[in-house]
């Protein structure tokens, strides 16, 4: 077995991600499960492919990583008590055994209103102060969110944001957002993005893609890109790469990273690595690591390994296990078994397979 990179686990969390977005639509009433299909044809494309090149330990990472990252659909079915029913629709994807309906069924009910967990007001306070809104004029919308008084701050916003206040609707978009109102949300960002907000443009063309409006989302990305908004242009690179617009999505990534995206780094960083390009890749890791996103430590190792520099390569696999990867374990467990180091090697191996890992 060789060793393992973790690109193939960064697809399939993306595509999992994806895929609880969709399902909170499903629940809210917006789209129905047969819309499901395509993605869940992804997803069981991917386990496949990932199950047969590394190993089920990848999927269960990816699972894993995805129920860490998605804010959106995980938090808002934490709320609403559905994230075990999330779950288990979750892993019948992963296993196999979800069977796609051939009817369009009947839509789901619009949810109870429940009031969100006042830890969303950590978020939506940064949010303020990202955008650059004066806080100190905002500071009883603050005190109301913090309290989680969520409808008294609602109204609030309202206020300023129907006198006209572009960061107003961006903030009450949010607001409507976290508690799974996406029509107020859309009204509210279509509103300061027609008046040239570039936040409220990024933010509805997010909430677009996640809806499956990609058509819409891509305009609206491509004229943030073309305007120079780097986020914007990570995006949009993402799009295309789904796409298969390999192309496209390596210019983009490109211009996002030499704007210091760190993510695009990385990603950009795995499409080299994927075409043997390993001496631009790993710089790229490295800068990427450098800028917050570890994901490629393990990747350097594997580099570093297959030039022979075996000390680099421990390096890195070893700081890959204190960040979390798995993967690192296993390939470390093989470098140093080579070494004749089997004590240590045999550890990691059982730590790997105790950690749901097969050899």
């Amino acid at each position: 077995m060789g060793l393992f990179r973790t690109s193939e686990r960064q697809k399939l969390k993306d595509a999992l991600i994806s895929l609880s977005n969709s399902y909170m639509l499903v629940q809210l009433g917006r789209r129905n499960e047969l819309d499901l299909a395509p993605e869940i044809a992804e997803i069981r494309d991917l386990v496949e492919h990932v199950r047969n090149s590394n190993g089920s330990e990848t999927v269960e990472r990816a699972w894993r990583a995805a129920q860490r990252d998605s804010v959106v659909g995980v938090i808002w079915m934490e709320h609403r008590g559905l994230k075990d029913s999330w779950v288990r629709f979750a892993r019948s994807v992963l296993d196999g055994s979800y069977q796609v309906p051939h009817e369009v069924p009947v839509a789901a009910p619009a949810p109870q209103k429940v009031t969100p967990e006042k830890d969303l007001s950590e978020s939506f306070i940064a949010q303020m102060v990202e955008i650059g809104v004066d806080v100190e004029s905002f500071e009883r919308t603050r005190q109301l969110v913090e309290g989680g008084r969520l409808e008294e701050a609602e109204a609030l916003l309202g206020q300023a944001a129907e006198s006209g206040d572009l960061s107003a609707k961006t903030l009450l978009a949010g607001l409507c957002y976290d508690r799974g109102d996406l029509v107020d949300a859309e009204r509210w960002l279509r509103s300061a993005s027609g008046q040239g907000y570039d936040l409220a443009t990024f933010n509805l063309a997010t909430l677009l893609t996640e809806r499956g409006e990609t058509r819409e989302a891509q305009a609206l990305l491509e004229r943030l890109s073309a305007a120079g908004h780097p986020d914007a242009t990570y995006n949009l690179a993402n799009m295309l790469a789904r796409q298969g617009d390999s192309t496209g999505a390596e210019a983009l990534y490109r211009s996002a990273a030499e704007a210091g995206v760190g993510d695009a780094m990385h990603n950009l960083a795995l499409m080299l690595d994927d075409r043997g390009e390993a001496a631009e890749a790993e710089a790229l890791y490295k800068q990427a690591i450098a800028a917050g996103v570890t994901d490629g430590l393990c990747n350097l190792g594997v580099i570093s390994g297959k030039r022979g520099d075996h000390a680099s390569a421990e390096q890195w696999f070893r700081k890959a296990i204190d960040a979390g990867d798995l993967n690192a374990l296993f390939n470390l467990g093989v470098l140093l078994g080579t070494q004749g180091k089997q004590s240590e090697a045999e550890d990691l191996l059982r730590r790997y397979v105790a950690a749901g890992g097969e050899l």
